[in-house]
């Protein structure tokens, strides 16, 4: 049982691998809200994006979608 109904809808969500929070930027998306304010924050700060699967690190966000 989950005490918050936020809380619910994410574990739901690590089952469907459902990414409903998209990156407006660069497409990219999410499972989590937390998890995109992150990505957004790193857009901002000009820091470059890493492959999740991979980990190799793209300056642009154009780069990290071609890969």
């Amino acid at each position: 049982s989950f005490s918050q109904s936020y809380h619910l809808i994410h574990h739901q969500n690590i089952h469907t691998r459902e990414m409903s929070h998209k990156c407006p930027e660069c497409g990219r998306s999410f499972t989590q809200s937390s998890a995109l304010t992150k990505h957004q924050r790193s857009h901002r700060e000009g820091k470059p994006s890493k492959c999740p699967y991979c980990r190799k690190s793209f300056v642009h966000c154009s780069n990290f979608i071609t890969h």
